[in-house]
């Protein structure tokens, strides 16, 4: 059963509620295989929200924000990981864009994490 509430709640917080809104169906659009007529932004926050919705205790994004603006990726970043208090989110990325309050930042360098 899907919780309707908390597929609002994950939505908003990945910054996909006011596109799927606008949606022939809103929520009950099928967007197809794939994601198929979805920029790969609103794919990418519509993943992050799938990703969300299970309330995971660890979370794995590589490449999370790579097809959402710098702007966009802050917005978002800020909004998910200020919501996962219980969480350990390892955020694998080649840039620091959307990501924000981070504890540690391991870089590899000569075959060893720094």
């Amino acid at each position: 059963m899907i919780d309707s509430e908390r597929v609002y709640k994950v939505a908003k917080l990945a910054f996909a509620d006011a596109f799927i809104e606008e949606f022939p169906n809103s929520y009950q659009t099928r967007v197809g295989e794939g994601g198929v007529g979805l920029s790969g932004g609103q794919q990418q926050r519509i993943g992050i929200a799938r990703a969300l919705y299970r309330e995971p205790q660890l979370l794995i994004l590589d490449e999370a924000f790579a097809s959402l603006d710098k702007q966009s990726a802050e917005t978002v970043g800020r909004s998910i990981f200020s919501q996962l208090d219980d969480c350990t989110v390892l955020f694998i990325t080649h840039t620091l864009k959307g990501v924000s309050n981070i504890d540690n930042v391991f870089e590899p360098t000569d075959g060893k994490l720094v």
